[in-house]
């Protein structure tokens, strides 16, 4: 994750990240304004009321509810789902460089178009590095109870970011 003070959020990250953590202050702790575009915010309205994140509210001083550029490019409309592409476009548009998206289309997409990608795990590895009190076994557990998918070799990836000694912690 690069420096700069924003990044853009897809629907994604916030839902694992609230499934995770029932809430959303992992966002707090990493330093940066969080931009979410009206299609986001309204594909998580949009969720089953069981969607994790969905009754949370998005009104947080470190979260900016934004619409996104008037005129999204066809390629982002034709390739990838309204929240990504929403994501991506904003990103472009405000010369923000870094957008959080957990779907591997829209990373590669965004990748494409010179953006810096993270994730809901790079997300909360970062909120752990500055001291969020993350066990990210249990959150891997938890976004899995939720009925998100995270393959095992994805598991084992992110526990192995992790440093040993943290491993232990709980």
């Amino acid at each position: 994750m690069d420096d700069h003070p924003a990044l853009v959020c897809n629907t994604g990250p916030l839902i694992a990240i609230a499934a995770a953590c029932g809430d959303w202050s992992p966002f707090a702790t990493i330093g940066r304004r969080i931009l979410v575009p009206r299609t986001v915010r309204e594909e998580l309205q949009r969720g089953q009321p069981s969607t994790p994140g969905r009754d949370l509210g998005l009104v947080y001083p470190w979260m900016e509810l934004c619409e996104e550029p008037a005129a999204t490019p066809a390629f982002l409309r034709n390739s990838l789902d309204p929240g990504e592409s929403a994501v991506i476009a904003t990103a472009l548009e405000r010369g923000i460089t870094t957008v959080a998206i957990d779907e591997k289309a829209g990373r590669r997409t965004a990748r494409a178009c010179g953006l810096t990608v993270t994730g809901t795990w790079g997300i909360l590895r970062r909120a752990r590095s500055r001291g969020h009190p993350i066990d990210l076994a249990t959150a891997i557990e938890r976004v899995r109870g939720s009925g998100i998918w995270i393959s095992d070799a994805l598991a084992r990836s992110i526990l192995a970011a992790v440093p040993e000694a943290d491993e232990t912690r709980s």
